[in-house]
């Protein structure tokens, strides 16, 4: 234990270093300090005073800095990526109860072309008729939902 105590300024300016992360992702600094520490604890622990404990520590703390910044970082993309399919999911369902309000004519189309997400022209050939046409049907009926549902 004596070995941690004489060299306490490493988690301290190992910390110092990777501080900026502490502004850009969220990661406090005392996280980075403990995480930091214990690095030089492990070192200790495993240290078998064959080198310089010093180089040997300087290695264990910045290893155990990195992994934990890059754990906090994928599970920061996994909760903003767990956020994206929860918004996907809201306008879906929302898009769905719209267009369960349409006739069957627009319901088929704007399911081929939003959902099914074919082009404008594969459409048409299914439906026969020409790609402006449905162009200008997709258009009129957004158009229309949009002052519907804005107005509500």
């Amino acid at each position: 234990m004596d070995i941690v105590l004489e060299n306490l300024d490493m988690p301290i300016k190992s910390a110092n270093k990777l501080k900026y992360y502490t502004y850009s992702s969220g990661i406090l600094y005392d996280d980075l300090l403990s995480e930091a520490t214990l690095g030089l604890v492990k070192a200790s622990k495993k240290y078998d005073g064959q080198r310089n404990f010093r180089t040997y520590a300087y290695k264990a703390i910045h290893n155990q800095l990195y992994n934990y910044i890059n754990k906090e970082l994928e599970e920061e993309k996994l909760v903003r990526k767990l956020e994206i399919q929860h918004n996907n999911y809201k306008i879906i369902s929302e898009a769905q109860e719209i267009i369960q309000t349409l006739d069957n004519f627009n319901k088929n189309l704007f399911y081929k072309k939003f959902i099914e997400d074919k082009t404008d022209k594969v459409i048409a050939k299914e439906l026969n008729c020409s790609r402006p046409q449905i162009n200008k049907l997709v258009n009129k009926k957004i158009k229309e939902l949009k002052e519907e549902y804005n107005g509500k």
